[in-house]
């Protein structure tokens, strides 16, 4: 949304494991069951006690959000659900989802981005096996963007963390572009 709503500030863009603003409601339903994980963080209270108190659970998603779970050393896992566990952080976490599901939901399903145009090159990663939701819900994004490039590759949710040299390379090809685009002609 920041690159349609304020496209001078971009002039390349990678988005990881994310959907366009368009998604085809019928796929997006389809596929509605994926988000069941983000239901106890959402909530005041519960999501931010969760976020605290109970590291197992985000341990499990981060080990399901990945094909193979030897991406993840016990180090780092460790190391990120302390740093979600202090009050603020937890509390952040919580409010995060929580706005996904106040503002951009009903958006999504109001179509309330269908006139809006993507104007800044995007590239879109998403994995194939990405547990959040489906590549099938990328449909139908070409419609309303001037240079939208999605590409599904092996992996799944933490594409950065599974699949690092995909992701560096994402970024090589797009600086690249901006390289040879900044160029003086003549």
């Amino acid at each position: 949304m920041a690159c349609i709503r304020a496209p001078e500030r971009f002039d390349r863009f990678l988005a990881l494991s994310m959907i366009h603003p368009w998604p085809e409601h019928r796929r997006l339903i389809r596929h509605a069951w994926r988000q069941w994980y983000t239901i106890p963080w959402e909530y005041p209270v519960i999501g931010g006690a969760l976020l605290r108190h109970w590291p197992t659970f985000t341990r499990y998603i981060l080990r399901r959000g990945v094909t193979n779970p030897d991406v993840w050393r016990r180090a780092d896992l460790d190391e990120f659900t302390e740093s979600v566990r202090a009050r603020a952080r937890a509390h952040a976490g919580r409010a995060l989802h929580w706005q996904y599901v106040l503002r951009d939901i009903p958006r999504l399903l109001i179509g309330r981005h269908r006139a809006l145009r993507l104007t800044v090159p995007t590239t879109l990663l998403f994995g194939t096996d990405d547990f959040a939701m489906s590549p099938e819900a990328l449909a139908g994004g070409e419609r309303h963007a001037t240079d939208l490039v999605v590409r599904v590759v092996p992996g799944g949710h933490y594409l950065a963390d599974e699949q690092p040299g995909l992701v560096a390379d994402a970024i090589r090809s797009l600086s690249a572009g901006f390289a040879h685009a900044q160029e003086p002609v003549g």
